[in-house]
């Protein structure tokens, strides 16, 4: 892989800028009476293998509660997102671009080389961060394919006989679902005179865009098919606070069906209610890697792998306060089909007398939420 195309990872920052991983010190429990306190000389994270420093889980316990009470209070806040083609000898490529006044003139020039750079980098990003990679079943559709999914039915009955007889058919005919697909698209284009004046730090700000405008999107069209979803076959649960009963009452809205419950997505502030009630106890094992938590998985309840937004930067967010939904397995719960990868086109409008120059983005895709059992949600109010 080029360097070029080396993504920089999303970092939580504290107030001066700097990485928490290293600037900020392991929180540790005491053991006689459980309070949290820093400890001395010890970073965040081990430098060596990127996971928190601790010796149980009541110090990784503590550090996940320290940890998302300083992201709640703004000491420490998401870095946005950044691609390292603006350091090091990527900066090179960079230049070049801005230097390159005729893109379209240009084919294979740098501008469309640090259009698709860009555009590798975004479909990293969001399939480490956004909720569709990590909950839905993949597909990809080729060319001239159509996206089809196979719905499972319960049709074969089984009889007990006492004697002679003619046993009913059990006639089997197979069920699709063709899911309609639709376009992620952005249009991030800016004038040549403003690139000129702001160099690469534009070209910073535009990338950052383009990754909400697709991440986002994505997001918000699944949580949109999960809300509809989750009140088909069940009601949404209120709850004013986030206990054990809430946990098993929506957990058993979907097992019941017979199907298992991998993936929990939740808003951060919910995650309060798990370090504040110790009925919780032993139910929460917090995740180890750093980087994990980065990604938004914030370890497990039980045996439910806890996902969030809540260490995204606020333009990438999309729960709202108090929400939480349980889903079914992936294969169980439905599928993104992806028809065109994400892939980029360079825009040059000096052709029809405009200084205007970018990269026009599409990704194609379906998103299915194809078995409403395979959802519950949760409120608090």
């Amino acid at each position: 892989m080029p360097v070029y195309s080396a993504r920089k990872p999303t970092t939580l920052v504290d107030k001066n800028g700097t990485d928490i991983a290293q600037s900020a010190l392991m929180m540790k429990t005491k053991s006689r009476t459980g309070s949290i306190m820093p400890s001395a000389h010890t970073p965040l994270v081990d430098e060596r293998t990127g996971e928190y420093n601790g010796v149980s889980t009541k110090d990784l316990v503590g550090v996940m509660e320290s940890l998302l009470q300083k992201v709640k209070t703004g000491e420490f806040q998401p870095e946005k997102p950044t691609s390292s083609i603006l350091q090091g000898e990527g900066a090179k490529l960079v230049q070049a671009a801005i230097n390159d006044d005729h893109p379209a003139q240009n084919p294979g020039g740098p501008w469309q080389v640090l259009g698709e750079v860009f555009t590798d980098d975004i479909y990293e990003t969001m399939g480490r961060t956004a909720f569709a990679d990590k909950v839905l079943a993949h597909q990809d559709v080729p060319e001239m394919g159509q996206a089809r999914i196979r719905i499972h039915r319960k049709d074969v009955v089984a009889w007990a006989m006492a004697g002679d007889g003619i046993v009913a058919e059990s006639f089997i005919k197979q069920g699709w679902n063709y899911p309609k697909g639709f376009d992620l698209e952005a249009n991030v284009v800016m004038q040549c005179s403003e690139l000129h004046e702001a160099g690469s730090q534009l070209l910073e700000e535009k990338y950052q865009d383009a990754l909400e405008a697709t991440l986002v999107r994505e997001d918000r069209m699944l949580k949109f098919l999960l809300d509809r979803a989750a009140v088909a076959p069940n009601d949404v649960l209120l709850f004013p606070s986030f206990t054990p009963s809430t946990y098993t009452s929506l957990r058993r809205q979907i097992i019941d069906q017979g199907i298992a419950v991998p993936h929990m997505i939740m808003a951060i502030d919910v995650m309060d209610d798990l370090f504040k009630d110790t009925d919780w106890q032993g139910w929460y094992s917090p995740i180890e890697k750093h980087e994990l938590a980065m990604e938004g998985r914030l370890g497990k309840l039980g045996d439910i792998e806890i996902i969030t937004d809540g260490l995204r930067y606020p333009e990438l967010k999309v729960l709202d306060p108090g929400e939480v939904y349980m889903l079914g397995a992936p294969q169980a719960l439905g599928m993104k089909s992806l028809m065109i990868p994400l892939r980029s086109s360079v825009v040059d409008q000096t052709v029809i007398g405009r200084a205007v120059k970018g990269w026009f983005l599409l990704q194609r895709e379906a998103l299915t939420v194809s078995n409403s059992r395979s959802v519950s949600k949760g409120l608090r109010v």
